[in-house]
C-alpha cells in the first residue's frame, strides 16, 4: 500500500493557519480591557507580520485594511481590539 504525500505550499499553509486562528483560537477570548488589551494587540503584531516583537504594542493603533500575512485573523482581532477599547469588554461573538 502506497500512501501519497502531498506537498503544500506556503501559501497554501498561511490559509490553513488563518483559518484555524479564526474558529478554532479567536471565539475563545472574552474578557475585559485590563486581561485582554496587551495579548489582543499582540496577536494583531504577530498575525500582521509573522514575527515576534520584544516592544509593547498594547498601545499600537492597527488598521484593518493593512496587508497581514494572516488576513482574516487579522482583521478580526483589530475588530476585536477596536471594541475592547470603545466598550471596555470584548467577545469574539457580535
Amino acid at each position: 500500500m502506497t500512501t501519497q504525500c502531498q506537498s503544500y505550499t506556503h501559501s497554501e499553509w498561511l490559509r490553513a493557519l488563518d483559518a484555524a486562528v479564526l474558529q478554532k483560537i479567536l471565539p475563545r477570548l472574552s474578557g475585559t480591557r485590563a486581561k485582554l488589551e496587551a495579548p489582543l494587540a499582540g496577536l494583531c503584531a504577530y498575525l500582521r507580520d509573522l514575527e515576534n516583537r520584544s516592544t509593547d504594542v498594547s498601545q499600537e493603533d492597527f488598521d484593518p485594511g493593512a496587508k497581514a500575512k494572516l488576513p482574516k485573523a487579522y482583521r478580526r482581532t483589530v475588530e476585536m481590539l477596536d471594541s475592547l477599547r470603545d466598550f471596555g469588554f470584548v467577545s469574539f461573538f457580535k
